[in-house]
């Protein structure tokens, strides 16, 4: 219809990670956004989303919904999501959520009660105002130093694991330094990101997100050695 603005573009080229926990939503808000032209990346928690931060490209916005089972999420965008734009999706708006999000530097608040036509359009606001996100470039090692770092982060996992189990902070936090100084020189960028935002929450005393962090980089470590050792 002439005069009548398409959505079809707005987003094109543009990479979102969208947290929000109920499937149907979810599925609903992928699909608009896609519609627009964009890449969707979805998480279904805390766990999920950072772990998609560390395994994903940088992407150029993140929609975050605020009640996911586990845990409280408003708090991540000023520490670990720092260097991120951050829009918040969620259906319990308030004047205290406004305000407390403003205090976050979240970018927007959207009420999902009823899905907005023009959610593309919103987002594509604050995804024009910051930088592209850019590619990592691949880090190419030969395979006999792959292979030696290969044993010593096996050997990292399992200090790791037992300095956690043991609640030694300090210890845990050595291990962390060692991963985020040499994971990507050695090709194993995503660990490499987690143990830098582990090292992020720990400085700025986050001992919840320090916490989250370390998950994610057992999970990681995990599939790396799976994969390079299957």
């Amino acid at each position: 219809m002439a005069g009548r603005r398409s959505d079809e573009a707005v987003l094109a080229g543009r990479r979102l990670l969208v947290l929000e926990d109920v499937a149907p939503t979810r599925q609903l808000i992928r699909r608009r956004l896609e519609a627009a032209g964009a890449e969707v990346i979805l998480a279904v928690d805390r766990f999920s989303l950072l772990l998609a931060c560390c395994e994903q490209a940088r992407p150029d916005l993140v929609v975050l919904d605020l009640n996911v089972p586990d845990g409280e999420v408003l708090s991540l965008v000023p520490g670990l999501l720092a260097d991120l734009p951050c829009v918040v999706f969620t259906g319990q708006v308030d004047a205290r959520i406004r305000q407390d999000c403003q205090q976050m530097s979240v970018l927007e608040v959207i009420s999902k009660s009823r899905l907005p036509v023009d959610l593309p359009e919103r987002l594509a606001r604050h995804v024009d105002r910051a930088p592209h996100a850019e590619e990592d470039e691949d880090t190419e090692v030969p395979d006999a130093l792959r292979g030696r770092f290969l044993v010593e982060l096996e050997r990292r996992q399992g200090a790791l694991q037992q300095a956690r189990r043991l609640g030694r902070t300090a210890e845990c936090a050595e291990h962390v330094t060692h991963l985020g100084g040499n994971c990507a020189l050695f090709g194993f960028t995503a660990i490499g990101r987690a143990a830098e935002l582990a090292e992020r929450a720990l400085a700025t005393g986050d001992r919840v997100g320090f916490e989250l962090m370390t998950d994610v980089i057992e999970h990681l470590i995990g599939g790396a050695l799976e994969t390079e050792n299957p």
